[in-house]
């Protein structure tokens, strides 16, 4: 699920200036403070684990939903 979300997130910023809803946004703001976004090519597995940290800890909550 982690990559997915990771993949998900990407797609929806590729697709600027199209802005996402408000709900989906607050997802993607709140993944980002904790993994970044596009950047240089770089081992991702830490990106990866805070990603599904951010899952099992309950996502929604730290997007305001």
């Amino acid at each position: 699920m982690a990559i997915e979300l990771v993949a998900a997130a990407r797609a929806v910023e590729l697709r600027a200036p199209l802005a996402p809803a408000s709900k989906t946004g607050a997802v993607i703001a709140s993944l980002r403070e904790q993994v970044l976004g596009m950047g240089p090519d770089r081992e991702l597995s830490s990106e990866l684990e805070a990603a599904n940290q951010f899952l099992v800890n309950g996502f929604s909550w730290k997007a305001r939903l």
